[in-house]
């Protein structure tokens, strides 16, 4: 009786184990980082994968915070295509849409990631960016 148990315990931490590796090593997502360095809260930002029937908003970002996003393209882009890019777009002082571009090509199944610096915010509303990317195929 000792053994079936102790069999079933060492296959269902094995089984747990398993999946756990599967989930890491076979994350699809993108990691974004937007670090805020201004003086003021940001806010009012929206991430876009081309194509997609939504825009992802971004929290509220403090004076001096990180936050961090994990976005998974599948669950954004229809089925219907397979290229996409994603953009960070926001309204500036005179309610003019700004965007500016954070990966400009992807396909499903990519990984990831952004740094994305907030470095200032110009008298216009005009947010000056740092943008570091690196896409991973598969």
């Amino acid at each position: 009786m000792k053994k079936i148990i102790r069999s079933l315990l060492i296959f269902g931490l094995s089984t747990i184990i398993a999946i756990l590796l599967f989930d890491i090593l076979f994350d699809q997502s993108f990691n974004i980082k937007i670090e805020n360095k201004t003086t003021q809260k940001i806010e009012g930002l929206r991430l876009t994968f081309t194509h997609a029937a939504e825009d992802i908003p971004v929290p509220v970002i403090q004076p001096g915070d990180t936050i961090t996003l994990a976005l998974k393209p599948n669950e954004h882009i229809p089925s219907s295509f397979s290229e996409s890019s994603l953009t960070l777009s926001y309204q500036d002082a005179d309610l003019e849409v700004q965007e500016e571009t954070i990966i400009g090509y992807l396909e499903k199944g990519y990984t990831g990631k952004a740094d994305i610096t907030i470095k200032r915010v110009n008298s216009e509303g005009e947010l000056e960016l740092d943008i570091a990317s690196k896409t991973n195929l598969y």
